[in-house]
């Protein structure tokens, strides 16, 4: 019994000692990059701002904000929102802050629109939610449902 003990004794010590030295953690980096998805156009003034607010706060993690379905729409040229507002303003300032942005070719395709008719510095992905996974699945990117 005293041998059970002693031998108690001198595991817990080791435990103890051996957390008192452990390595510490090493920093999370946590993902290469933020994948944002945006599937309508109907707070899109919100979304953008929302954008906005995410680089402020990771100025250096890069941003991919993909639109598809109705979202598309406010990427065309000379769109604008209910108060008269050019979208294609507020997206180049989200570009000149280093955001890239894609519209969905298939929906342009489902829209009778191209590449040709998006405000400038907006570049097309074949599949917006196959660019999605993608950017998750092979690049490391954290997903946010805008």
């Amino acid at each position: 019994m005293r041998y059970l003990r002693m031998g108690l004794f001198c595991a817990a010590l080791t435990a103890i000692v051996t957390g008192l030295h452990a390595e510490e953690p090493k920093e999370n980096t946590g993902a290469l990059g933020v994948a944002l998805h945006l599937d309508t156009a109907t707070l899109m003034n919100r979304a953008i701002r929302q954008v906005g607010r995410l680089v402020d706060a990771h100025p250096n993690t890069p941003v991919k904000l993909i639109l598809i379905a109705s979202a598309v729409e406010p990427a065309l040229e000379g769109a604008t929102d209910k108060n008269g507002g050019l979208y294609g303003a507020q997206f180049e300032q989200l570009l000149a802050r280093g955001v890239r942005i894609f519209a969905c070719e298939t929906t342009l395709m489902s829209m009778g629109k191209s590449a040709e008719d998006l405000t400038f510095g907006i570049e097309t992905v074949p599949s917006g939610i196959a660019e999605l996974a993608r950017l998750q699945l092979e690049s490391g990117y954290a997903y946010l449902k805008l």
